[in-house]
């Protein structure tokens, strides 16, 4: 029996080493318990420290997609480790025509097995197929993904899987003032990499914005994430600097985001966010707070305009004309 299990092993680290020679991209379903697994039989003994493990696990399999973790961007905040849940559950919320036909076949107990974790197979397959529909990505750039300097397409680069997590080092950040983003793992990012939005349809999630985000701008091909404030407004957070600066100037010039501003969508920086805390400008929403606090600033800059001109026309009167000595 041993020597049988031993057969098998050495036919599977076979596959082991062929996935990993390929360099292909792993499409996976709830894969953490999988992966430390082949890591501890086929590769080496586990690291004590997760980083550790999802750097070792990286230099073998450099692109691992789990679907499960990649649902996280569309705001559920379900457990779905089933992957016909999920599934109904992106029905339920986007457009996204992919449709597989599982035949129905098996008369015995081992292949209806061996059927069943094939139609798992498939299921991850259709799954992944629709999130790329919803997330606008091109399955060429997924097939030629080693040909590109060894990066993800955007919007797999950090949500793909728990073990890419975004590089981007925080402690470059210079701002003093830093804001926590996400409940359950909590991240701080400089208040100047944040921008609030708001004016958008009711009842829309995080995901689903930021799906709607994508291609309205250049800057939406940054590295960002989009996060509820409540029902009426959102955060949008960017892992780099400056690109902040970009939104908020195109949200008002005549380019590309026109379209966004004339459906109602307003954005401002955390500035105004701090003006609102500071004023007491609290409604019933943010979205309503924040538009009396730009009321507010449109007023004090028309006053602060009227009074230089008065100040212009009083310098005016008072000087003296040389031809009337």
């Amino acid at each position: 029996m041993e020597r049988d299990h031993n057969k098998r092993i050495h036919g599977f680290r076979e596959v082991v080493d062929l996935i990993a020679s390929s360099k292909k991209p792993i499409v996976s379903h709830n894969s953490l318990n999988d992966f430390t697994a082949i890591h501890s039989k086929f590769l080496a003994p586990l690291p004590s420290t997760f980083d550790e493990f999802r750097h070792s696990l990286g230099s073998v399999f450099p692109y691992i997609i789990d679907v499960k973790h990649l649902m996280k961007k569309f705001g559920s905040q379900k457990n779905l480790n089933n992957i016909y849940v999920a599934t109904s559950y992106l029905n339920s919320r986007f457009f996204a025509p992919v449709d597989v036909e599982i035949p129905q076949q098996g008369t015995s107990p081992d292949t209806d097995r061996m059927k069943s974790l094939g139609h798992n197979v498939i299921k991850i397959s259709e799954l992944f197929a629709k999130l790329c529909f919803i997330l606008k990505v091109d399955p060429k750039s997924l097939e030629a993904i080693e040909e590109v300097n060894g990066h993800f397409p955007l919007p797999l680069k950090c949500d793909g899987s728990i073990f890419n997590p975004c590089s981007t080092s925080y402690q470059d950040f210079t701002n003093d003032e830093e804001v926590r983003v996400r409940a359950k793992r909590c991240e701080t990012v400089s208040s100047k990499n944040v921008v609030f939005l708001w004016g958008f349809q009711c009842g829309i999630s995080g995901g689903q914005l930021k799906s709607f985000l994508y291609g309205k701008h250049e800057v939406f091909s940054h590295e960002f994430d989009v996060f509820l404030v409540d029902d009426s407004c959102a955060v949008v957070v960017f892992w780099s600097s400056g690109y902040s600066e970009v939104l908020l100037e195109a949200m008002y010039d005549s380019g590309s985001l026109k379209d966004m501003l004339s459906e109602g969508i307003r954005a401002a920086g955390y500035d105004a966010y701090v003006k609102v805390c500071k004023l007491g400008l609290w409604k019933t929403n943010l979205a309503d707070s924040f538009d009396l606090a730009l009321e507010e600033e449109s007023e004090r800059l028309l006053e602060e305009a009227q009074h230089a001109k008065k100040l212009s026309v009083i310098h005016s009167d008072e000087m003296i004309n040389l031809d009337d000595l």
